[in-house]
């Protein structure tokens, strides 16, 4: 699946959230990844400025400055929830393509 395009300096502030070994079902239900962004929201509300969920396998979240993202980067590359784990990525390279 190829990464959806993003204006390069959202793509800058952005953290990708991918589920980890996702079942034929889990792509059309967003609930599990839109508590995990529910999360983040509440442990850095000032940090993010909006985020955009995919499908229930995909998000970003954007934040104010690439300082704010690395810092909550830093402390997760992987997050579980609902039984569910997600990866966490940074795009380091704004406009690179990436294959999955």
């Amino acid at each position: 699946m190829l990464l959806h395009r993003r204006d390069v300096a959202e793509r800058e502030k952005s953290i990708k959230i991918v589920m980890l070994h996702p079942t034929g079902t889990d792509e059309d239900d967003i609930s599990t990844i839109t508590a995990l962004i529910n999360q983040i929201l509440v442990e850095v509300p000032t940090s993010v400025t909006s985020y955009q969920v995919v499908n229930g396998t995909e998000a970003w979240v954007d934040f104010s400055t690439i300082e704010e993202r690395d810092e909550f980067y830093s402390v997760r590359k992987t997050v579980t929830i609902n039984n569910k784990s997600f990866y966490l990525q940074v795009i380091h390279q704004p406009g690179e393509e990436s294959t999955e």
